[in-house]
């Protein structure tokens, strides 16, 4: 630098001074914006990983109501999260090509200079190779600029590949394995899923409790009439918690929270059949009580159709 400014008349000199000054305010202005972008887009992050690591369970039941609420909350948060993550890279990008541009001014100066006095010394040589250098600079950030479109159309090309949970609604709605064997639907006994589709036939309300020993079928029972009745159905699995739900249930207690979810389900008009699998597992007497009573209630106006060991 010693060396430069000995060799740089001094208007020069002062111009690439400046021009330094310039690149720094620059450089702290956009410091600011990258850090908060990027702390932003580390929290959208974990949130998007988040609801993508509940796609299985709101997908492949075929409740399409917690799909279309997974669908939603993914389509908001993952749009959020793609949104800054092209801030970002606009930010960079945008902050390279201005320093470049900084950068090149005294240079473009110089060279405008020495045309217009007719000079083509070793100054202007070396101006000229600076100008190169600088111009490769800011075709290397424009490359970086088209290497992020592209890499954003491959990821948006995977992602709708990989989540096209579509065909695993339609892959679980028809794949059903297991048998039915020895099970009672209110201690009538069912012995296979043609006597268990009989039995149900076109029940418009009740309330019906399937039980049996383990490996007996009635998962099986379950997911089958699940199948059958489909849209006007809502099967309410074991580990509910990783559903999505309108309802905030964050600070209730598991009974609490079971009721209040099972509330959503009956307030949905276009579901006729509530599928509940064991939800009676891992919950005191009180709690079971009082959601024994409110699915007698619903099963007034709607079928409840329920898993439970006694």
């Amino acid at each position: 630098m010693a060396v430069i400014s000995i060799l740089l008349p001094l208007h020069l000199l002062l111009g690439y001074t400046l021009s330094l000054v310039i690149c720094a305010i620059v450089i702290t202005v956009l410091h600011k914006h990258i850090n908060v972008t990027s702390a932003k887009l580390e929290n959208q992050q974990i949130s998007y990983s988040n609801i993508l690591d509940k796609s299985w369970d709101n997908a492949t039941l075929g409740n399409q109501y917690s799909y279309d609420l997974w669908e939603k909350q993914k389509t908001i948060i993952g749009g959020a999260f793609y949104a800054t993550s092209d801030k970002l890279a606009f930010i960079r990008e945008f902050g390279s090509i201005l320093l470049a541009i900084c950068s090149l001014l005294p240079t473009v100066f110089l060279i405008i200079v020495m045309i217009q006095k007719g000079q083509t010394d070793a100054f202007m040589i070396g101006a000229l190779m600076v100008s190169l250098t600088r111009i490769f600079l800011i075709l290397n950030s424009l490359n970086t600029v088209l290497y992020q479109v592209l890499h954003f159309i491959s990821i948006t090309a995977k992602l709708k590949v990989l989540f096209n949970v579509g065909t695993s609604i339609s892959t679980a709605k028809n794949t059903i394995n297991g048998v039915i064997n020895n099970i009672q639907v209110n201690q009538t006994s069912i012995k296979d899923i043609a006597h268990l589709k009989q039995v149900f036939g076109d029940a418009k309300e009740g309330r019906f409790t399937i039980t049996g020993a383990n490996g007996s079928g009635k998962s099986t029972a379950l997911l089958t009439l699940h199948k059958i009745y489909q849209g006007k159905g809502f099967l309410l699995p074991t580990h509910y918690t990783d559903l999505i739900w309108k309802s905030s249930t964050d600070e209730l207690s598991t009974g609490q929270r079971l009721m209040v979810l099972i509330k959503e389900i009956a307030s949905i008009k276009k579901i006729k059949y509530l599928f509940l699998d064991e939800w009676d597992a891992n919950l005191d007497a009180i709690n079971t009580k009082d959601i024994h009573h409110m699915l007698d209630e619903i099963s007034k106006t709607k079928v409840v159709i329920e898993v439970r060991h006694f």
